[in-house]
């Protein structure tokens, strides 16, 4: 049984992108865009884009 804190409950760290076109926000990790080289489609208007060019400050940097 895995301890608390071990690798194996961490849980990914997510980003927060915008898309270009219609401007709504949605969550992404690291590994998605590793695996697609940045490039998404957004939800909401199907626009693909790059995700990694539109992330959004994290809230701990905004605060700064």
């Amino acid at each position: 049984m895995p301890r608390k804190g071990s690798p194996y409950n961490a849980k990914p760290m997510s980003q927060i992108t915008r898309c270009p076109s219609c401007a709504t926000k949605f969550k992404v990790v690291a590994d998605q865009l590793r695996i697609s080289d940045g490039w998404v489609r957004c939800g909401q208007c199907k626009e693909v884009f790059d995700a990694s060019a539109h992330l959004l400050p994290s809230e701990s940097q905004a605060l700064l």
